[in-house]
């Protein structure tokens, strides 16, 4: 009887996200691997890709670029990721944009905040390419209802 247990190829088999279309995604966090990577990642899979170094940044780059999906460290210099999120839920122009968390801060306490500040998914590092793509499904599909 197997009733938590899967087969490595059912639970590493990539999500097809090809159904959410073309996206431009803002990814803003203040370690520069991780923006080369998910712009990598996230180009492999068809999005275009715009980073911000820290949340003055990622402010200034929401109001120019008009993203689609914004993807946020909660640890950023100038203003923290929280207080970007703040900002955004407080913006009629980008109170409905989705937003994934993306963080080391992953205790109930964080996430807890996280959700409560209004964030639409909220994953921990390090992560999969998958989980990403998964996150990018949940959160705009919150967006839309």
């Amino acid at each position: 009887m197997r009733l938590f247990r899967r087969k490595a190829e059912e639970v590493e088999e990539p999500v097809n996200i090809a159904s959410v279309g073309k996206l431009k995604i803002l990814t803003a966090d203040d370690e520069e691997d991780i923006r080369v990577l998910l712009k990598k990642m996230l180009e492999a899979e068809g999005h275009q890709v715009i980073s911000a170094v820290d949340g003055e940044d990622a402010l200034q780059k929401l109001k120019d670029e008009k993203p689609d999906l914004l993807i946020l460290d909660k640890k950023m210099p100038k203003l923290n990721g929280l207080k970007v999120l703040e900002k955004v839920r407080q913006d009629p122009s980008t109170r409905n944009l989705p937003v994934i968390m993306l963080t080391v801060d992953a205790s109930d306490k964080d996430v807890y905040q996280g959700y409560m500040q209004g964030a639409d998914v909220y994953l921990a590092k390090p992560f999969k390419l998958n989980n990403i793509l998964i996150g990018i499904v949940m959160a705009l599909k919150k967006a839309r209802k």
